[in-house]
């Protein structure tokens, strides 16, 4: 691990030494110390075929310091059709994975940009008249298909206009057959995302153009991130989203069987993806904690004959705020499962505001820093920005690598600690608030 250069002037009276407290005038120097965590940048993903790619997870931001490498990963989105984007005429050829370029014409009819849902119904439509053809024996309960939601002239999933849900345009039994292309379920309450549909993973089809959707857009690259990689809140009725529990268009029985059987098709397509890849990197959005169907996700992921599905897990933002981040054991143990797999576990810390990270909230990515060091392991990779499409923020924090761990993690009832070279991490999780942990420098040998 390359060390970061120390420069005083950026620790002299700044305000992580508040946290740490100030007795680090004992310390070695710090250049003697190196840093526990890996780092990459996130923003290193395509979302568009054209134009040259990002930076390739090496990104000198300052010219004493440098992340370490992981490739540019390509990114899908799991588990929706996207009716809340556009993709313009030059673009569709990256997202179509059976059309050709006269059937592209002749679905935009000359406009330069149409709705993605249009592209990926046509898409997908086609592909599974080829997969009835070459494969009629995946499809048991047969190959008549309907698209799982009602549809206004637009092409659009159309709403009820007192309930505001999508309405369905098939018997509860059709979705569970995998005789829908997709279920009438939105990602999200807000606008934007009504027309944005999760895929009937039931459906052999939809499995198929999610293995070939992440194929075709890797092209020659061998790395792909695939978002939303969950059981979403949005299937459920967790906080009374819906009123009525949704899972119930993915199977009988309970929502236990019901998410299993949700998240087994995610599995089955991930793995199908490295069947036919070799070698290929899947870089999975999926870690999240405090919900109940997410642990049964995990459950399956985690099975031995599962664990080749994924290569890196992402655990994105929520992991540090409060009644989230006291949950020490499980993190501990995702990370102490992916580094016997050989797996990276991948935290994402983003704020808003790009000022904010060393100002105001200086404290929070202090208290950020300690905490991903009391969890970590030499398989942990970090990113902490503004924003992922920010460029990358020279933080303070960079210029205090805390050495090497010198054990575990240690309980004692709620409290939390850590010895590293540099002192002793604790964090006392009564308080389920980052703010909580603290930093006891070790004494001057």
């Amino acid at each position: 691990m390359k060390r970061f250069g120390y420069r005083v002037a950026r620790l002299a009276g700044g305000i992580f030494l508040t946290v740490v407290g100030a007795a680090c005038q004992a310390d070695r120097p710090a250049a003697t110390y190196e840093h526990y965590l890996h780092f990459f940048q996130i923003r290193s993903m395509l979302r568009q075929p054209l134009g040259p790619p990002r930076p390739l997870g090496r990104v000198a931001f300052t010219a004493w310091g440098a992340w370490e490498d992981l490739d540019c990963f390509v990114y899908v989105q799991f588990q929706t059709i996207e009716g809340h984007v556009d993709i313009a005429r030059e673009h569709a050829p990256f997202y179509a994975t059976v059309l050709d370029e006269a059937e592209l014409d002749a679905l935009y009819q000359g406009r330069s940009r149409i709705n993605k849902t249009l592209l990926q119904r046509a898409d997908i439509e086609k592909l599974h008249r080829q997969m009835i053809l070459a494969h009629p024996e995946r499809y048991p309960r047969g190959t008549d298909c309907a698209y799982g939601a009602q549809r206004g002239a637009d092409g659009l999933a159309r709403l009820d206009g007192q309930t505001g849900r999508v309405i369905p345009d098939a018997p509860v039994e059709s979705y569970r057959q995998g005789r829908t292309f997709v279920l009438p379920i939105a990602y999200n309450l807000e606008a934007k995302y009504q027309t944005r549909l999760f895929w009937n993973l039931n459906n052999p089809t939809v499995r198929e153009y999610a293995v070939r959707l992440a194929l075709k857009v890797m092209g020659q690259r061998n790395t792909v991130f695939l978002d939303n990689v969950v059981v979403s809140r949005y299937l459920t009725n967790r906080r009374g989203v819906w009123g009525q529990d949704r899972l119930e268009y993915i199977a009988a029985g309970d929502e236990i069987e019901q998410s299993r059987r949700f998240a087994r098709h995610q599995i089955e397509i991930m793995q199908e993806i490295h069947r036919r890849r070799p070698g290929a990197q899947v870089f999975a959005n999926s870690l999240r904690d405090k919900d109940r169907w997410q642990a049964i996700f995990l459950q399956e992921l985690f099975r031995d004959d599962h664990a080749d599905a994924v290569d890196l897990l992402l655990v994105e933002n929520l992991f540090f705020q409060n009644d989230y981040c006291d949950d020490i054991k499980i993190y501990r143990e995702w990370i102490t499962w992916a580094k016997q797999r050989g797996k990276k576990i991948c935290f994402a810390a983003t704020l808003n505001d790009p000022k904010q990270l060393l100002t105001e909230r200086s404290s929070w990515v202090s208290h950020l820093w300690l905490w991903l060091h009391l969890v970590a392991e030499d398989n942990v990779y970090v990113y902490i920005n503004s924003h992922y499409q920010a460029p990358m923020t020279d933080l303070f924090v960079y210029t205090y690598p805390l050495g090497r761990p010198l054990g575990p993690p240690q309980q004692a009832d709620a409290q939390w600690s850590r010895r590293y070279e540099r002192g002793t991490i604790v964090f006392d999780t009564q308080s389920r608030s980052l703010n909580a942990i603290q930093f006891q420098p070790a004494a001057a040998p």
